[in-house]
């Protein structure tokens, strides 16, 4: 080989050589910039697990929504799965088939009317979309029966809805309140979850 051709030959090694050493440099350096990673990054497995609407949420953003990473819906007693007074049970039969007919906003307004809940409006409007994204991953509402409802006092009534989607069933629990002086129920407190554990353990 020609001195020529051996010069050109050690030039390409070395340009090569640099530019190996450069590729590392910048690997290096873009792994010093890189934030640290947290330990656990778990997805959650649908739009919602257990969220709670209630007069205890801070009426201030939409991270007043509370969502629990324990079920409100286990209990040890047996579920009691008969209708709700008659005046709860109308209004939630209009609710649900609201819901059938994938008019969540609509439904959902017409549930809160008189209810305190109904002025916490970043809250509503987080819960709306959070149902309307359950509706599009499992599908729409084609059914809904009574799963328990529990009379406390003459007051207070806890009553749990599931609803049938195509994919996977929602649970609903709704906690209505009547004042001694107001024969009226008003809901104070609305809990929704995907997760059926509690039902079939």
């Amino acid at each position: 080989m020609s001195k020529r051709g051996v010069r050109f030959l050690a030039a390409g090694w070395l340009a090569l050589a640099l530019g190996g050493m450069a590729i590392e440099a910048q690997a290096q350096a873009q792994n010093q910039a890189a934030p640290p990673q947290t330990e656990l990054q778990v997805p959650s497995a649908g739009p919602m697990k257990s969220t709670d609407l209630g007069p205890a949420i801070p009426q201030t953003a939409p991270s007043n929504v509370n969502v629990q990473p324990r079920s409100p819906y286990s209990a040890t007693r047996p579920p009691n799965p008969v209708p709700p007074p008659p005046e709860i049970a109308a209004s939630l039969d209009t609710f649900f088939k609201g819901l059938m007919r994938s008019d969540v906003k609509k439904s959902f307004g017409l549930l809160l009317q008189g209810s305190r809940l109904a002025a916490q409006e970043d809250s509503v409007n987080y819960y709306v979309d959070k149902i309307q994204q359950a509706l599009t991953l499992y599908g729409k509402v084609s059914d809904y029966e009574v799963y328990d409802t529990r009379i406390i006092g003459a007051h207070l009534v806890a009553t749990t809805y599931i609803s049938s989607l195509a994919i996977n069933p929602l649970k609903w629990r709704f906690v209505y309140y009547r004042a001694g002086n107001d024969k009226g129920w008003v809901l104070i407190k609305l809990s929704i979850s995907d997760s059926i554990d509690d039902l079939v353990e």
